[in-house]
């Protein structure tokens, strides 16, 4: 039996990175690229849009502005949660890998559901999925730990919960960045030639730019309200967005 780690000296990227280096993360890592509706040649995508499209690093990245949102100090977390939201945020879509062993254990798996559109059914089933991966490599971590994640990532916490809304913020507002990325590189490439053909990529970031930042725009909007990066993240948008909707 694994040695119980203490909930409150535990490393976040340990067990991040001893997923990314298990079969079941090497294996997520090849997956299709998030947004895959708007999916083109896999290099150029990542090139384009950077480590948040990635089925893995999408987690780091969404650390990475965790730690920026509470870094202005307007949101505060307890010493437990400032840890447990740290973990969920790297490993929030492990439930979307579909890894082999997961059918052999009679789980099924669903991969990555577009925002808004993942059903009741496709969230239990990730849940099964991560239920799996807890047992096989977050063990000897405490059950407060666990059951804590669990509750973040599932999104079963009050509303107003400080942790979960850290790492709403964060995720939410790289999806903006994300759509506000896509229409920039269109808009850039437009005016370095404006008679360039249309070509996939061009056509699925056009896509991607219109529907990613026009889903996204509210729920950033009402995290704005508790947290200044929300805030800043939409007054550095506005001209883009207003761009992305009337020239593209």
């Amino acid at each position: 039996m694994a040695t119980l780690v203490e909930a409150s000296i535990f490393d976040p990227f340990e067990y991040y990175d001893d997923y990314v280096r298990s079969d079941e993360g090497k294996h997520q890592a090849g997956q299709p690229l998030r947004y895959g509706e708007f999916e083109y040649d896999r290099d150029e995508m990542l090139n384009d849009l950077g480590p948040d499209v990635h089925p893995v690093r999408h987690g780091l990245a969404t650390h990475v502005s965790l730690l920026a949102v509470l870094a202005i100090g307007d949101i505060e977390l307890s010493p437990f949660d400032h840890r447990t939201a740290r973990l969920a945020s790297l490993i929030h879509d492990m439930g979307e890998g579909t890894h082999p062993s997961f059918h052999r254990k009679g789980i099924k798996v669903v991969g990555d559901i577009p925002q808004g559109k993942k059903t009741e059914t496709q969230r239990q089933d990730e849940a099964q999925v991560r239920g799996a991966l807890y047992e096989s490599y977050f063990s000897n971590l405490p059950d407060s730990v666990m059951e804590r994640v669990e509750a973040l990532v599932s999104h079963r916490v009050d509303g107003s919960d400080p942790a979960h809304t850290v790492i709403e913020t964060a995720h939410n507002t790289n999806t903006l960045t994300a759509g506000l990325k896509a229409g920039a590189i269109v808009l850039r490439e437009r005016e370095i030639d404006s008679k360039q053909a249309s070509n996939k990529r061009l056509e699925q970031l056009t896509r991607l730019a219109k529907t990613v930042t026009t889903g996204i725009l509210k729920q950033v909007e009402h995290h704005s309200n508790e947290s200044a990066y929300a805030r800043r993240a939409l007054e550095e948008a506005e001209p883009l967005y207003h761009r992305i909707h009337s020239e593209l």
